[in-house]
């Protein structure tokens, strides 16, 4: 926009324009809210550098799934998370669904492994498993779920012998897969493959709290927030005011609220304090 000559002037006698308008852009971007998918790379950034580290409940029926568990527990350890299942339960005076939960709490995601067994029930007749299950969905943990892709060809003895637990089987799968979605697996290294690429997705897409040393030295997390607050500032050099911003930024400049207008000819009568938009 263009000033008319008299404004300009009234303008000059008091405050250095530039200096005083680039303090207030300036202070207005820094209010400004950042995308969302900028604030996630910023995230990223700051939990690789605090190196925190996830704790992961897995949660499977036990005698017909040992390896696949080894397997898992391996994967998590071997990315720096913390795996957590019912290989770690102490002697406790809680009931055993009281623990799961108490543990399920404290997790960071829950990973879930579905092949042929239904699985011990409790006494409403619910599989640990399925209600393991239900309640991290409940708390909102983000949920990996891998399910064997042909559970016909498993030996018998890892599968359900009767219709009734096969019925249940059927029917928590169908629930897992209609839920969200989900990986299949064939073999323990198919779900080796899959459990690596899908947690490494989950830390990087999605925010979790995760545990960080408590000897760490806090130095590091200011170092961290002024590293984000470095990205943020970068992208909002690049970003273009709206409308509204500007002449928001304008009416800061000035005491008094001046009035706005647009037009190819400047007015007959300006007033000082007045703006003008002339339009080309």
């Amino acid at each position: 926009f263009v000033l008319p000559v008299e404004l300009q002037n009234e303008l000059a006698k008091s405050v250095d324009i530039k200096k005083k308008s680039k303090l207030t852009i300036q202070q207005r971007l820094d209010k400004l809210k950042v995308q969302k998918s900028l604030i996630h790379n910023i995230l990223g950034e700051v939990r690789a550098k605090m190196r925190k580290k996830y704790q992961v409940f897995i949660s499977s029926t036990y005698e017909d799934l040992k390896n696949e568990r080894v397997a898992v527990t391996h994967c998590l350890l071997d990315i720096d998370c913390i795996p957590v299942g019912m290989e770690q339960f102490p002697a406790s005076e809680m009931t055993q669904m009281e623990y799961i939960k108490k543990m399920l709490d404290e997790c960071d995601c829950y990973i879930l492994i579905l092949a042929g067994k239904y699985g011990s029930t409790c006494e409403d007749g619910v599989s640990y498993t399925e209600k393991e299950y239900d309640y991290a969905v409940s708390i909102g943990l983000p949920v990996l779920s891998f399910v064997h892709q042909d559970i016909g060809n498993l030996p018998s003895k890892k599968c359900e012998e009767t219709d009734e637990r096969r019925q249940k089987l059927m029917d928590f799968r169908k629930k897992v897969c209609a839920d969200r979605l989900v990986k299949f697996y064939m073999t323990v290294e198919d779900l080796r493959t899959e459990v690596v690429t899908s947690i490494n997705k989950c830390i990087k897409e999605i925010p979790m709290r995760g545990w960080i040393r408590a000897s760490a030295d806090p130095r590091e997390e200011l170092l961290t927030q002024s590293e984000a607050m470095r990205l943020v500032d970068k992208v909002l050099e690049s970003r273009i005011a709206t409308d509204a911003e500007v002449k928001q930024m304008i009416e800061d400049i000035f005491r008094e609220k001046p009035s706005f207008s647009f037009g190819t000819e400047f007015p007959e009568n300006p007033k000082p304090g007045d703006v003008f938009f002339k339009l080309e």
